[in-house]
């Protein structure tokens, strides 16, 4: 038992020459920014330390000190970069991108605990028998653990970021862009209903430097969740797995057409890989709904009847339509086992 303690890094801010054949990843500037998310983050697990509702909540964040460095705007860095995600060289990206974050983390976590002590169940012997810790760390940082120890017995892990990620307008965690484009619904007082296209931002940013006037004119890089072949899905979050020490949250969308043994084979072909987990979502699919308990006797028990009336129209409208957000009509993006409104930021998980 723990407490989360999480923040993430826009990996798509720290591309040079956008959207040319000149882009590169800024790896200077990323380096600097993990630093400052590794002392943010221990800042504020001391803040909360007296915050948590459970005594055995505050006993683990005190001896494990657990953080949770993330990532999002993966799938905009790729495109800034005029890479496919899922191919060959997106691969060779995450295994600099990632090798440089967990060893940069720990390093860190490292130069804190100099002047901060180490975590109170740190214990040099294992942490130097772990697989994960050799693997993952350079000459140098070993020397520092080993001379100072660490701060943290956990530094990184990649969260959904559906909200966070759709406030600044940036694909969500290692997840592909969902949509190239969508339609939103604008109501007026007169229940006219007006519908237009709007782009996602990262597209829409390329076509109006490019001058484009359709996405039929959008390089081959631009792909979608629904179209990336879900063992390539597999692929990056495996790569990516083998440089995060705690977990992914990560969701493959499929199409309406995959198949029941598609399905299996994609957790056989998870398994494999070697996948912590592995969530997915198929176009329109069937969901359960809420069972309503028997007719109010107080005022109470209507306000929670009618909570749970409106709670099963809007499982039930889901159903029917997985894609359009029951409370304002925009588009919903499915990420992290979840959804969430792109357009008013509804999400069913609140149900």
């Amino acid at each position: 038992m723990g407490s989360c303690n999480l923040s993430s890094i826009n990996l798509s801010e720290f591309v040079l020459n956008p959207f040319t054949k000149d882009a590169t990843f800024n790896f200077d500037s990323f380096g600097r920014m993990i630093d400052n998310g590794v002392q943010y983050l221990n800042e504020v697990l001391d803040d909360n330390m007296e915050n948590h509702p459970l005594e055995e909540q505050k006993i683990v964040s005190q001896e494990l000190r657990q953080i949770g460095l993330g990532l999002m705007g993966f799938a905009d860095m790729l495109i800034k970069l005029g890479i496919r995600y899922g191919s060959p060289e997106s691969i060779k990206l995450i295994h600099d991108i990632g090798f440089f974050m967990i060893n940069r983390a720990i390093q860190k976590s490292s130069y804190m605990a100099k002047d901060q002590g180490t975590f109170p169940r740190y214990d040099e012997e294992s942490v130097f028998k772990s697989p994960f810790f050799r693997d993952n760390t350079t000459i140098q940082t070993k020397e520092m653990v080993k001379k100072y120890g660490l701060r943290n017995s956990q530094v990184l892990t990649i969260a959904p970021t559906g909200s966070i990620s759709t406030m600044i307008g940036v694909s969500g965690g290692l997840e592909p862009i969902f949509q190239i484009s969508y339609t939103r619904k604008s109501e007026t007082l007169h229940n006219e209903d007006t519908y237009y296209k709007v782009f996602t931002p990262i597209v829409k940013e390329y076509m109006e430097l490019h001058g484009l006037k359709s996405e039929s004119e959008l390089p081959e890089y631009f792909v979608t969740s629904s179209e990336i072949p879900y063992r390539e899905r597999i692929n990056v979050q495996a790569i990516w797995q083998r440089y995060i020490d705690a977990s992914i949250s990560s969701t493959v969308n499929l199409p309406e057409e995959t198949t029941v043994e598609q399905v299996q084979d994609l957790y056989e072909y998870a398994w494999s890989m070697g996948l912590k987990g592995v969530t997915i979502y198929r176009d329109n699919c069937m969901r359960q709904g809420i069972l309503t308990t028997d007719k109010p006797k107080s005022r109470t028990d209507e306000i929670d009847f009618l909570k749970s009336k409106i709670d099963e129209l809007v499982i039930e409208s889901l159903t029917e339509n997985p894609d359009v957000c029951p409370m304002c009509g925009g588009h919903m993006n499915h990420a992290g086992g979840c959804e969430e409104c792109q357009d008013c930021g509804y999400s069913p998980c609140s149900i």
